[in-house]
């Protein structure tokens, strides 16, 4: 695990400060408020835990978070839904089981096995083959027309590709609740300003950002602020001129809004890319959320991608297969299949990039690209969600 970088650090000393200014007393009191209504509506993690051992084991309890009395009527009966739509395999798996037939649409996001890596890890080997023939039921069900299974991005869905051997199509999550919209407050050369994403998850991030500062000089017609860590609303950022990028994930929820918001938007290229998506996967592993669905072709899968999505790309980095694994699934990645957005491959080349920018210009060609995508993801469910309720 990457040690802490300067600008995590500066944010965990503001949140440690701002805690101790506050009354000892009420915030005490709060907190043992808050414990005990948590405790009251949610019960403790490990009954939560048990609690998901017993969805795939049919030993279900039924406690304030038992899904069931979502679907219960006054008279005890449970009502069938007309349609569920959820983001985990795990909750899909559920409805299945208990309401046999019922359409259901799974937009997921994370890797399928995600939800039951715990299970691995503890040997619960009776859970995890479970789990796996409650996804491949969720699949069937896709071949028969009562559910419907879609990846958020490309690289999620060949990754799930990967591990069960079922090709999903994926649809771009559209951020249509952003209320904030490209407006820049100050003009290029009179106090413009670029933000840089930066969440304090990269470990050289600070660095990279004082040696933008320092090779802009006070010239520059632009000035570099970076994000430090804090959370910042849509309508302040919608008052930048472009956004900088650095990913630490293949998939980014702020990539797609600040796409919504017609932000200009500056990523690093593959060179650089092929080093930066792979970091969270990095992190995660050993965790086992990497393994195959047993019932897989293996064959059929490696005649379509030659190297591991987990594994390889976690390798070391004079590993040449490791090399050659980030870069091909880095050209999976939204950073590369998102139009409209301007790619560096240094710090150099980001300031020259910046200093010919015309923002304007930038942001009419992603509005234009978004309605597009947006018309394209209408058609699809217009499509497919009548054809799954008929069925």
């Amino acid at each position: 695990m990457d040690q802490l970088c300067e600008a995590r650090q500066q944010r965990r000393t503001l949140q440690v400060a701002r805690r101790a200014a506050r009354p000892g007393t009420r915030h005490r009191r709060r907190r043992r408020s808050q414990r005990r209504s948590m405790q009251l509506r949610w019960g403790s993690i490990r009954r939560g835990r048990k609690r998901r051992t017993h969805v795939l084991e049919k030993r279900y309890l039924l406690h304030p978070r038992d899904r069931r009395i979502l679907f219960q009527l006054q008279d005890g009966k449970l009502a069938q839904p007309d349609l569920v739509i959820t983001t985990n395999f795990l909750e899909a798996i559920w409805v299945d089981r208990r309401f046999p037939g019922a359409p259901c649409v799974v937009y997921f996001g994370p890797p399928v096995l995600l939800n039951v890596g715990e299970d691995v890890v503890q040997g619960s080997n009776g859970v995890v083959d479970s789990y796996w023939q409650g996804v491949r039921k969720v699949l069937n069900n896709v071949m028969r027309g009562h559910a419907l299974v879609a990846a958020e991005s490309l690289f999620r869905a060949e990754q799930f590709f990967w591990q069960t051997g079922v090709q999903v199509p994926f649809l771009r999550p559209m951020s249509v609740w952003v209320n904030a919209t490209y407006s820049p407050t100050k003009p290029r050369s009179h106090g413009g300003q670029i933000l840089i994403h930066s969440r304090g998850r990269l470990k050289y991030e600070t660095a990279f950002i004082s040696s933008a500062q320092n090779m802009a000089g006070p010239r520059f017609p632009y000035q570099i602020v970076p994000q430090a860590g804090r959370v910042i609303p849509f309508k302040e950022i919608a008052g930048f001129n472009a956004v900088v990028i650095v990913p630490w994930s293949p998939e980014l929820c702020m990539l797609r809004q600040l796409f919504k918001m017609r932000m200009p938007l500056v990523i690093p290229d593959l060179s650089l890319l092929r080093n930066l998506v792979h970091i969270t996967n990095i992190r995660l592993l050993p965790y086992p959320y990497n393994l195959p669905d047993p019932l897989s072709d293996r064959a059929a899968v490696d005649a379509v991608h030659p190297f591991d999505p987990f594994l390889d790309a976690a390798r070391t980095p004079a590993d040449v297969r490791g090399m050659q694994a980030r870069a091909y699934w880095a050209e999976y990645s939204e950073y590369l299949l998102l139009p409209e957005l301007l790619r560096f491959s240094s710090t150099a080349d980001l300031l020259a990039k910046l200093n010919s920018m015309d923002g304007q210009k930038v942001s009419q060609r992603m509005r234009s690209a978004y309605l597009n995508d947006l018309e394209e993801m209408r058609s699809f469910w217009q499509e497919a969600l009548p054809a799954m309720l008929v069925a």
